[in-house]
């Protein structure tokens, strides 16, 4: 109702103020642009907000899978570690094994002195030195050479071995060493990524928080926007309308001073038999959340392969000619009944205010869609609300 009041308001002010309804348009005109360029900064603001965002989560990923690779390598580090320090035990019992047997041997040969000098005494050792035999006093000292030499070579394997064992043990507690050091070293990468990755998380969820105040803000300017669309189109139904300029095409005759609303059928009649107004593909439907969910999408947008001609859906009066935010030039045409059609992202118009045309009459033409895609927008109001385009077209 406030609304309602404050439309009449201004209409009633524009009637009292302004010499005519040329230099109310051309205000109005000026507000919408002004609306434009404001629309676009937020705009820009937004998709500068949209890269950073995808920035943040791209690094986000990348960090995740930073530190999941750091734990995997902290678990492959454990596991060496295990590894080496059985390997560490495994080599002391040996060692340990080792020094056993090198007890044991050293036993063996103190007993087999003592046994010799207990089986011989002073006696016997004379005797030997005494001998008249020659031959067995040889091949006892041949004896206790070999057994001399046997025990020699025991002691040097397995003192070899034992050093050995000793040197591969040095080797084991360096890679210890420096497993250990490896750990060390993962885990804290692992936390200083963790550390920044909760940072990245808080700075990515201030960015959505921003990003919600911005299309809170667009929203407000789109509302603004629609406002100043439903006061042209009162003023336009009341009869206050510019003085034709001489057209190309076919133009209603002024009455009173103005043009009269369209007679026509409105687009009711043609429900469910109209044309896409140029050949393409629907890819954004009416009412579905537009990116980021801050607004309601209020007509359709087409995609064309190549620029192509956009044509009237129906008969009807052209409306308006300009601009208006985020569809650049517009065409609104009057059908009767308060039906309206609008069409947004032309290029090279070819029609004015006034002009009258008939279905399938070209209007203009689409953008490059390789600059912009999509890049026809259109939508259809009755009594200023926006409605389904897509109710009115034929099925195929």
């Amino acid at each position: 109702m406030k609304l309602k009041r404050s439309i009449v308001l201004l209409i009633a002010l524009l009637c009292v103020v302004l010499p005519s309804y040329s230099y109310g348009q051309e205000e109005l005109t000026a507000r919408l642009q002004e609306l434009d360029q404001e629309i676009e900064a937020t705009r820009r603001n937004l998709e500068e907000i949209s890269q950073r965002q995808a920035s943040l989560e791209s690094e986000l990923k990348s960090l995740s899978q930073q530190v999941a690779a750091l734990q995997a390598q902290g678990v492959e580090v454990e596991a060496e570690l295990q590894r080496r320090s059985d390997q560490r035990d495994e080599l002391d019992r040996e060692i340990q094994a080792t020094d056993s047997q090198i007890l044991q041997l050293e036993g063996l040969y103190k007993k087999r002195v003592r046994a010799l000098y207990v089986y011989g005494g002073r006696a016997g050792l004379d005797q030997i030195a005494h001998a008249d035999n020659q031959p067995m006093l040889i091949r006892s000292a041949y004896f206790l050479s070999k057994v001399r030499a046997f025990d020699a070579a025991i002691l040097k394997k397995i003192a070899q071995a034992q050093a050995l064992a000793r040197a591969q043990r040095l080797e084991l507690d360096e890679v210890l060493r420096i497993q250990q050091e490896l750990k060390q070293k993962v885990e804290l990468q692992r936390e200083q990524l963790a550390k920044r990755q909760v940072e990245r998380q808080a700075l990515n969820s201030q960015l959505k928080k921003e990003r919600t105040k911005r299309e809170s803000v667009l929203a407000g300017m789109r509302a603004q926007a629609l406002r100043l669309e439903t006061v042209l189109a009162s003023l336009t139904n009341a009869g206050e309308a510019p003085e034709p300029k001489p057209a190309k095409k076919k133009r209603a005759q002024p009455k009173s001073g103005g043009f009269s609303s369209f007679e026509g059928p409105g687009l009711l009649p043609y429900k469910g038999a109209l044309a896409l107004p140029a050949p393409g593909t629907i890819v954004r439907s009416f009412g579905r959340k537009s990116e980021g969910g801050a607004a309601l999408r209020k007509g359709i947008e087409i995609a064309t392969r190549d620029t192509s001609e956009v044509a009237a859906v129906a008969p009807g009066r052209v409306l308006f000619v300009g601009r208006m935010p985020e569809l650049n030039s517009v065409v609104i045409i009057d059908h009767g009944k308060r039906y309206y059609s609008l069409y947004g992202r032309l290029t090279e118009i070819s029609l004015e205010v006034g002009d009258e045309v008939e279905k399938g009459d070209t209007i203009g033409k689409t953008s490059d869609p390789k600059v912009l895609s999509p890049n026809l927008y259109f939508e259809i109001r009755s009594a200023g609300l926006a409605i389904d385009p897509q109710s009115f077209f034929e099925k195929s």
